[in-house]
């Protein structure tokens, strides 16, 4: 799920795509579907995170998850219009989760270092991300979590002082190599033996994993 009218066909989709996106939603609800949203994070959406989660949340779908934008590819291509900072998505998200776990929706962020979610740890799903098998097109990535730690994120200078590093994979790797890391703060209170997760997000990640086996496709 993009964001709006606006942002569906601001970007890539032929007109009409927004409307055809909700009424598939809604379709598979009315067939008894569990309906399960990913919300890329962008510069065009970022400030609209709230009015998302506020979308979602009336549509009654089962999960959502606010993935921050992987710059590959055509993101990489247009990165200026498209990579957000960090520290203007720590502006809108953190309202976007309240807004859809006090509906009782389960909600997750992807690729949100500790630092950028003070008391919303629980909503970050690399602590719980069993072993995995990713399949983009042609490429298999046989393990994604040696992946994600040694290729797809990276740790910098601020988090050699974060108390919450051994928990933390860092940001997308493409960008602190961009923008640099002056706007990760390091944390100093203490993290918790075990990051849990809110109730809704715990009972996704189960019958996820009992589903698709450890398989995903991106």
């Amino acid at each position: 799920m993009a964001t709006s009218r606006r942002c569906t066909t601001t970007w890539w989709a032929p007109k009409g795509a927004f409307a055809q996106c909700v009424a598939g939603m809604c379709h598979l609800q009315a067939l008894g579907q569990r309906v399960l949203t990913q919300t890329v994070i962008t510069r065009q959406n970022t400030p609209y995170l709230p009015q998302i989660a506020r979308l979602l949340v009336s549509l009654g779908v089962w999960q959502v998850q606010f993935a921050f934008v992987h710059a590959l590819g055509t993101a990489g291509q247009t990165w200026d219009d498209t990579v957000p900072r960090y520290r203007d998505v720590q502006r809108f998200l953190p309202e976007a989760l309240d807004i859809a776990g006090s509906a009782g929706v389960s909600v997750i962020t992807e690729a949100v270092p500790f630092c950028c979610l003070r008391s919303y740890e629980w909503a970050a799903i690399e602590p719980r991300l069993g072993a995995t098998t990713v399949y983009d097109g042609d490429i298999e990535i046989g393990d994604y979590a040696r992946y994600r730690l040694e290729a797809g994120k990276l740790h910098g200078p601020p988090c050699q002082t974060c108390t919450w590093a051994q928990h933390c994979e860092g940001p997308r790797r493409e960008h602190p190599e961009r923008y640099g890391w002056d706007e990760f703060v390091p944390r100093s209170d203490p993290p918790p033996s075990v990051i849990a997760p809110n109730s809704s997000a715990s009972a996704c990640i189960k019958t996820v994993s009992r589903t698709d086996k450890g398989r995903v496709d991106r």
